[in-house]
């Protein structure tokens, strides 16, 4: 089996980072949904879970802005690599589709 090409590769690492940027925000509307509902069992450990939520929150958010920065950089790489010669029209194909779901993310 031949070894994947610089596309084969570029997409796939575009495709990681995307799918990886919707777990982000699926955690993220989890953990936003547990600071809306507290957790009544136990009052006096409520504040301090709160906090706490609020704390994940936000480090969550700032992982958030990092992926998108390193799709960004990915789309630019793959966007870059796009019509050079001897790219198979299948890849390219699947380029574009990366491309076009890593934009509907953004």
């Amino acid at each position: 089996m031949p070894a994947p090409s610089p596309l084969a590769i570029s997409i796939s690492v575009l495709n990681r980072l995307t799918k990886e940027e919707k777990s982000y925000h699926k955690e993220l509307s989890q953990q936003e949904a547990r600071l809306a509902k507290p957790d009544l069992t136990d009052p006096e450990n409520a504040e301090f879970q709160a906090k706490q939520e609020a704390k994940a929150i936000e480090q969550t958010k700032a992982v958030i802005v990092d992926m998108q920065k390193k799709i960004d950089g990915a789309a630019l790489k793959v966007e870059s690599m796009l019509g050079e010669k001897g790219n198979d029209p299948a890849e390219e194909e699947k380029a574009r589709t990366a491309l076009a779901e890593a934009r509907t993310n953004a």
